[in-house]
């Protein structure tokens, strides 16, 4: 179900005439629980402005472990205020690998309501840098730059086994 709506997303107007709406197969699939589905159909809704259908589809994709939902469910949370929300989803998503979960979460570790964790912070920075995400290397220097040599090093030992 749920790739045959993205072949038919992929195909255009003329295979939607004949196979039906792509949406309808995705969603489909995404009320049989599968999470790949769910995520479309929350970027879908976002595409349409239906925020709350959206954070219900992202909430499931999140909950079975995608870390493209949960990076993404973060970023709503964030823009909401929900800093704990968001610190726990980019959690899970960084620690599945996903990059800009892991810059997402070092910022927020230093800039949210919680106490600042500038070396567990900077261990998350370290790590997305090996990613080639945008400005890691140049936040992870500069963080660095203000740190101990005793935190730089705790925090690389940190960065290798949150790798």
């Amino acid at each position: 179900m749920f790739y045959l709506g993205l072949a038919i997303e992929a195909l255009g107007p003329d295979a939607a005439r004949r196979w039906g709406a792509p949406d309808a197969w995705i969603a489909e699939a995404a009320s049989a629980g599968l999470p790949e589905a769910q995520y479309r159909l929350a970027q879908i809704a976002l595409a349409r402005g239906d925020r709350a259908l959206a954070i219900r589809q992202l909430d499931l994709a999140a909950a079975a472990g995608l870390a493209d939902a949960q990076f993404n469910r973060a970023r709503l949370a964030s823009g909401e205020g929900d800093m704990a929300t968001a610190r726990r989803l980019y959690t899970d998503a960084a620690r599945q690998g996903h990059g800009l979960a892991r810059f997402n979460l070092a910022l927020a570790l230093l800039n949210g309501d919680a106490k600042a964790a500038p070396v567990e912070a900077l261990a998350w920075l370290m790590l997305a840098a090996e990613q080639d995400v945008a400005n890691a290397a140049a936040a992870a220097r500069q963080l660095a730059a203000a740190l101990t040599p005793d935190e730089r090093a705790e925090a690389a030992r940190l960065a290798e086994t949150l790798r």
